[in-house]
């Protein structure tokens, strides 16, 4: 039998001296795990006192030896004092409390008065708190400690259960290695609280400890702490969850102090996934468990969800998740929400690398398609693809579409359900391009009840449509990568003028047909027979990987970003040209007083140089030319001086400007050769002599109207009607990039690279004659020669292809 503070006090009086224990504790950290944190002065610490419900203005004054109450005449204290008149306390226990808190004493116990025993659904007693508080505390010190084992479980924390730093310090989580008794005991069972080794979890409901749950050393963070699973003491595993004795939890709701009005819940299924769920979705909404799915939604909680928004539940795929989800049905106006993959909101996210967001809200993008992507859309992928990726977006948001089951069918009628219309054909033909880029095909059929209606109608070949969901936006993300990348680096290595012959890459040769085991060793040996080439054009290769690589890191960057900005209301996205114009206006309209150089407008609209005019005009603006002027006084540093200033105002000199004192105005093009001459001349007749430089133009809006496209229907609008429209009578805006599209390089660019490792030849074993190639040595003639004969004419051997069709001009 336990022994009381009592007996232990009056049998080891000896052991401790309550000065020496008084000594060596900072009454404001005591008071502040109770209070929480009061205002600083000097080497006080200052409370609004609890003690007095009248209480207006700061005056409890905490320092680290006592305390000093003015508010109530200038009362003092010492710690023992403190914990005496806030819980209770006799002073033996108030001396246990301090004395088990330095680490002294384990065998010291502080039984709970009977007055302390509280109902089920209230928190447990302030002494069980006051206690487990400062166990809560010494597991997360060891937690950040550098122990090993204390490492590996931070660790586990963060890679295994994708927890960030902020995240786990927030919700005070801690690690215990080891079975730890706590002073706490109760009398009636004649037993003391234990904390198990493991995570410590506290859970903290409006500034009270209702419990603290335990994830044992067991399973998977055994694993991952290479030890054995814990065993209990008939040497069965440990259960998987443990809860220190005393804690309330089935009253209780974890987070549940962040419920609002209005606000959106997530009910998950344990502390990790609602902890998860927090870090992700942020303000979005609350996320919350009861803990173990056999817990009940008591009334008082009960009351506060039915003023929430929108209840969500995501609970496990097993029985008791799925009987924990009826449970809420019943209870709540829930949405229930399935995952796709994986068994937890953890495994979805961390092993499966799942979108949440998207996923509880059904969505890629809440807030609108980011600008960024928009740009990568238009830049990389075929041009409807923009804006049909900007409709499905919305489709999603507004609940038109069922992002986990659809059918080609299902989007045409989100699409038409907005306003806008992308023809069938179209969808058709872009939904085998994109699949596994924004939505997956589904080769295995779900059950009857959950296909879509739109499932039953044959599709005009007589068989089923086919069924697609979407895929998260990291996959997305990735997937835009995947496709700009072979883009970036032809763009910088171009085979037409200022052509650069490129490094060969092992994915570029399997894009040719040579097996991937083989592609990297005759890339290598393709690098080494090039090297006459790459001495002829410099250091011309070095550069172009250089910016290559700059700019994929930058796309990188990019596709982070989250700003969307509103597109214009009322104007139809059925089309490119249509979208970019829309695009380009909103931009505009969100600040009007950005200047645009047409290298960035390029590559905001992913069109080339020649069709911003068209797009500037379809979206109803107009340019608003700007300039700034440079005097010029003397001409000995002209060309520093006008580099200089050009590189200031970002612009390009254009006119010179010279006013003599006659009054006579002369302007001439800016010329670098003769500007020196020109300038100096009219220096010596005292004329004014200024530099006008070009600089980004600004745009005004000349039309407050949507373009006047009429939104016909293309089985209903004849042919005349069609080319009365805007779109049809305005040249197609030309892509800056060829019309090649995917993750592949392009076989055009490829058959130009390594016609140009021929031409760079300094050997002058070949020489090209129209389409053929001449062997010079031999006189042989290769008559328009494939890109895998090229590559073997620059090997000088044979070459193995897997693919029946090789590469053409």
């Amino acid at each position: 039998m336990e022994k009381s503070i009592m007996t232990i006090l009056s049998e080891n009086t000896e052991k401790f001296d309550p000065k020496e224990v008084k000594d060596r504790t900072d009454l404001r950290d005591v008071v502040g795990e109770r209070w929480g944190t009061g205002k600083r002065r000097g080497r006080a610490v200052i409370y609004k006192s609890p003690w007095r419900s009248t209480e207006r203005t700061a005056s409890f004054a905490v320092y680290a030896n006592g305390y000093q109450d003015f508010g109530a005449g200038g009362e003092q204290g010492d710690v023992y004092d403190w914990l005496q008149k806030e819980y209770g306390w006799t002073f033996p226990e108030a001396l246990a409390y301090v004395a088990r808190r330095l680490g002294n004493n384990p065998s010291l116990v502080v039984r709970p008065s009977p007055h302390e025993k509280t109902a089920a659904h209230e928190p447990p007693s302030s002494t069980w708190q006051a206690i487990m508080a400062v166990e809560a505390k010494r597991a997360a010190e060891y937690l950040w400690s550098d122990a090993p084992d204390a490492r590996q479980a931070l660790n586990y924390l963060r890679q295994r259960r994708g927890l960030s730093d902020e995240t786990i310090r927030r919700w005070e989580l801690g690690y215990n290695p080891s079975w730890r008794k706590s002073i706490y005991y109760f009398p009636e069972e004649e037993k003391g609280a234990w904390i198990p080794p493991g995570i410590t979890i506290p859970w903290r409901i409006a500034g009270a400890l209702w419990a603290i749950r335990v994830r044992c050393r067991m399973g998977d963070l055994a694993d991952w702490l290479k030890i054995p699973p814990d065993q209990d003491r008939d040497g069965n595993v440990i259960d998987k969850y443990l809860h220190v004795k005393g804690s309330k939890q089935a009253g209780a709701l974890f987070n549940g102090d962040g419920l609002t009005d209005g606000r959106d819940v997530l009910f998950t299924e344990g502390e990790f996934d609602a902890m998860l769920a927090q870090q992700i979705l942020g303000d979005r909404l609350i996320a919350v468990t009861l803990g173990p799915a056999s817990n009940q939604l008591s009334v008082r909680w009960l009351d506060r969800l039915k003023s929430a928004g929108q209840v969500f539940t995501l609970l496990d795929s097993d029985p008791a998740g799925q009987e924990a989800t009826r449970h809420f049905l019943k209870a709540l106006n829930c949405q229930p929400v399935m995952l796709p993959a994986g068994k937890d909101i953890t495994d979805f996210v961390v092993v499966h690398q799942g979108d949440l967001i998207a996923l509880i809200y059904q969505a890629w993008w809440l807030d609108g398609v980011p600008d960024t992507v928009r740009s990568a859309l238009l830049t990389y992928f075929p041009p409807t693809v923009a804006p049909l990726i900007e409709l499905v977006n919305r489709s999603l948001i507004l609940g038109l579409l069922n992002p986990n089951l659809f059918t080609i069918k299902d989007l045409e009628q989100a699409i038409l359900q907005q306003g806008h219309q992308i023809a069938p054909s179209t969808l058709g033909r872009l939904a085998p391009l994109l699949d596994g880029v924004f939505f997956s095909k589904l080769e295995t059929l779900p059950d009857a009840e959950k296909l879509p209606s739109s499932f039953e109608k044959k599709s005009g070949k007589g068989r089923k449509p086919d069924l697609y969901m979407m895929l998260p936006v990291t996959t997305i993300k990735t997937q835009i990568l995947a496709w700009a990348a072979p883009r970036i680096y032809e763009k910088h290595h171009p085979t037409d003028k200022n052509a650069v012959l490129a490094r060969p890459l092992a994915a570029i040769l399997q894009d040719m047909g040579i097996d991937a085991a083989a592609a990297p060793a005759t890339a290598e040996e393709l690098h080494q027979a090039q090297m006459d080439a790459y001495r002829a054009q410099g250091n011309k290769e070095e550069l172009a990987q250089k910016r290559a690589r700059l700019e994929y890191k930058r796309l990188q960057h990019d596709l982070e970003q989250v700003n969307s900005t509103p597109l214009p209301d009322g104007w139809l996205l059925n089309t490119a040209p249509l979208y970019r114009a829309a695009f380009l206006r909103a931009m505009v309209e969100a600040d009007p007083d950005r200047p645009w150089r047409r290298r960035e407008l390029q590559a905001l609209l992913g069109i080339a140089n020649g069709s911003i005019k068209a797009v500037v005009d379809l979206a109803g603006l107009k340019p608003d030319p700007q300039s700034d002027r440079l005097l010029i006084t003397s001409v000995s540093q002209l060309p520093k001086e006008v580099k200089e200033y050009a590189y200031e105002v970002m612009g390009y000199p254009l006119l010179i400007e010279s006013l003599r004192p006659d009054g006579q105005l002369k302007r001439t093009l800016y010329d670098q050769d003769t500007a020196r001459q020109f300038i100096a001349g009219e220096l010596d007749q005292q004329a004014d002599v200024h530099i006008v430089f070009q600089l980004a133009n600004k745009f005004l809006m000349v039309r407050s109207t949507p373009p006047p496209v009429q939104a016909l229907s293309y089985r209903q609008a004849s042919y005349k009607e069609r080319i009365n429209t805007v779109y049809t009578r305005r040249k197609k805006a030309k892509s800056a990039e060829p019309a090649f599209y995917g993750p592949r390089f392009n076989p055009t660019w490829i058959y130009g690279q390594l016609k140009l490792a021929i031409v760079l030849d300094k050997n002058g074993q070949y020489e090209w004659n129209g389409n053929n190639v001449v062997d010079c040595t031999t006189g042989e003639i290769h008559g328009s020669p494939t890109a895998l004969k090229l590559l073997e004419l620059v090997l000088g051997r044979p070459v193995e292809s897997r693919d029946t069709t090789e590469l053409n001009d």
